[in-house]
């Protein structure tokens, strides 16, 4: 068991490196006027492939395969992988130096460019800000289920996969408007209703409050985590956005694994006992 968890961290270590890789090559390929829809459609299939992945999950573990699901898992890791082996875009203007460079050198530089550019470093905190609540937030989940709200674990799963299908719907959202609003509407927009929607789960009395809440929170906070990914990759320089955001990364909030929770909660019927 305690090699399965050693194996989960550096996955989840690993991940946080392609991430802040990813953005920058994100940023080269899609052109500017798209680059908002392109992330949208980005969240679908995201937020998609965790509602249909935690399905198939569940299934699997309830005819007692624990194994095939981590199996298919870590196939499907492999070929994301492969698929993802491309060259690299416009290797004239990568920093070469920088793969060499000290992480106090980094510090610096970061500083030095939140220091020039103060409005993007006060949005992007504010965001991760918001995320670091949320994640608090998301924390108590489970409790308030359990203890204020009596809910079963088949209840629960439920509740949280119609939170799956929020993402989804507000990832689509912002793919139909895209064209029509700028990526700070989203957001602001996002922002203010994802909180919205934490207080209507706070003060739900039955799972009907609940679900609205709960899919109110994930169709806004689809839209904002779309509409500041835009909103990065316009501001940060191409080349130093790797830096930037493994310096200044926003913590993966728990909320946008939700669609995944209900595979546990399948798989152990006592899930929820006392």
């Amino acid at each position: 068991m305690g090699a399965l968890y050693v194996v989960v961290g550096v996955v989840a270590a690993l991940d946080g490196v392609f991430r802040s890789a990813f953005g920058s090559y994100f940023r080269r390929m899609v052109p500017t006027a798209g680059r908002t829809r392109a992330n949208a459609v980005r969240g679908v299939l995201q937020y998609g492939a965790l509602v249909a992945g935690s399905a198939l999950a569940g299934v699997l573990l309830i005819q007692g395969r624990p194994d095939t699901v981590l199996e298919v898992n870590a196939a499907l890791l492999v070929v994301s992988g492969l698929l993802l082996w491309v060259p690299r875009l416009n290797p004239a203007a990568a920093d070469a130096s920088g793969t060499r460079g000290r992480w106090r050198q980094d510090l610096g530089w970061v500083w030095q460019f939140f220091r020039e550019r103060p409005i993007v470093g006060a949005v992007m905190g504010l965001f991760n800000l918001g995320m670091v609540f949320g994640v608090a937030a998301d924390a108590q989940e489970v409790v308030l289920a359990h203890r204020a709200l009596l809910m079963t674990a088949s209840t629960y799963a439920a509740l949280v996969s119609l939170a799956g299908v929020g993402y989804v719907l507000g990832a689509a959202a912002a793919w139909l408007i895209a064209p029509r609003v700028p990526a700070r509407w989203l957001v602001q927009v996002g922002s203010v209703a994802s909180g919205a929607g934490y207080l209507v789960y706070a003060l739900s009395q039955g799972f009907s409050q609940a679900a609205a809440g709960l899919v109110g929170l994930g169709l806004f906070q689809a839209l904002a985590n779309t509409g500041f990914a835009a909103f990065t990759q316009g501001a940060l320089p191409p080349v130093q956005m790797g830096r930037i955001a493994s310096r200044c990364a926003r913590p993966w909030p728990l909320s946008r694994s939700r669609p995944c929770w209900p595979v546990g909660w399948w798989g152990r019927a006592g899930a929820f006992a006392p």
